[in-house]
């Protein structure tokens, strides 16, 4: 009974200050400016379906493949944007209305209808070979789908506004003016209009499989911002750069091994030349082994990497939801002192 009467409470702040529009007038031109495949936002309707925005005599009614409709009156509109898909991923028509309207159960002071012009997704995940799609035909296909559909909604606004008596009028936003600004509470891209300053888009965003533990991770960063930075930086969040690790790790397992049989022939023939070099002096021998262990690294750049590799790791391990910490190294890795494994000279 609490949570039907606190429902019911909800439902009735919302209805507060939303006004019932008036009748839409239907026109019976079949040729009234039309848009089609397009989705709207906020998603009124309960699934993400498209359909299509008609605009009639005294207002527009979008009525989606179910059936859904929705409609917003000339009279009720404050602002309409127009925004090309200049240098954007949708195309798309915005309306701040006057009074807020109810739809479905809770009330909008602004609805947007925009179609998609490229990929909004783009699974990072996936590889792609260069026979997969010639890049050069889908950039001219997709430049010339801008340009239409820039075109066709271009073409529906000065249709609509003609047919409205110059009720409203479309603005569009000033790309070349845009700026970064921190309206709300979080930091997006302005632009400003022949009236207003708006930000009718979504900024783009990343997303993974696995919640990140940021508090541990910033803390990583703030400490030593440098040696962050040195270490890979922000590339643990890509999955290719493990599988890359991954392959180097074992072409390095695949150079240090050796199979038996050529240890015994290696040995026996490691055996002949020392019977034969028997009568060389040591001080050749100690100069070679000298210039051997100057081609190396030194203690301290091995350490030094060994250091970054853990901190590395506790990267890794916090991303992943760990502890935090380091993992054990097994018997047999690399420890931070030990040096590369020693090379056989023939």
């Amino acid at each position: 009974m609490q949570k039907k009467s606190r429902a019911e409470e909800a439902e009735q702040r919302e209805k507060e200050g939303a006004v019932l529009q008036d009748k839409l007038i239907i026109a019976a031109n079949k040729v009234n400016p039309k848009l089609k495949e397009l989705y709207v936002r906020p998603n009124i309707i309960s699934k993400r379906i498209s359909g299509s925005l008609e605009a009639h005599t005294n207002g527009f009614r979008y009525t989606s493949l179910r059936g859904d409709k929705i409609e917003v009156l000339y009279n009720n509109i404050r602002h309409a944007f127009f925004q090309p898909c200049d240098k954007e991923m949708i195309i798309l028509l915005h309306f701040h209305l006057k009074n807020p309207v109810l739809w479905g159960k809770k009330k909008h002071g602004d609805i947007q209808f925009f179609t998609e012009v490229g990929e909004i997704t783009t699974d990072l995940g996936k590889y792609h070979h260069m026979q997969d799609r010639d890049d050069v035909a889908s950039e001219q296909v997709e430049r010339e789908m801008r340009r239409k559909l820039n075109q066709t909604f271009q073409a529906f606004c000065d249709k609509v506004v003609k047919q409205a008596n110059e009720v409203f009028e479309f603005e569009t936003p000033f790309n070349d003016l845009a700026f970064w600004g921190n309206p709300m509470r979080n930091s997006v891209m302005l632009k400003p209009t022949s009236s207003c300053l708006v930000n009718l888009t979504e900024s783009p965003y990343t997303e993974g499989i696995q919640s990140l533990n940021w508090p541990k991770i910033m803390k990583t960063i703030v400490d030593d911002p440098v040696d962050f930075f040195q270490t890979g930086g922000w590339s643990f969040l890509d999955p290719a750069a493990e599988d890359e690790d991954d392959d180097e790790d074992d072409s390095d397992e695949s150079e240090a091994y050796v199979p038996s049989g050529e240890d015994d022939e290696s040995g026996s023939d490691s055996d002949s030349e020392e019977s034969e070099g028997a009568t060389e002096d040591d001080g050749g021998s100690d100069s070679s082994l000298d210039s051997d262990e100057s081609e190396g690294k030194d203690w301290s750049d091995l350490e030094e990497e060994a250091r970054r590799a853990d901190k590395r790791k506790d990267i890794e391990d916090t991303v992943k939801g760990g502890g935090g910490g380091a993992k054990k190294r097994q018997a047999g890795g690399n420890d931070s002192g030990r040096a590369p494994p020693f090379k056989r000279r023939k």
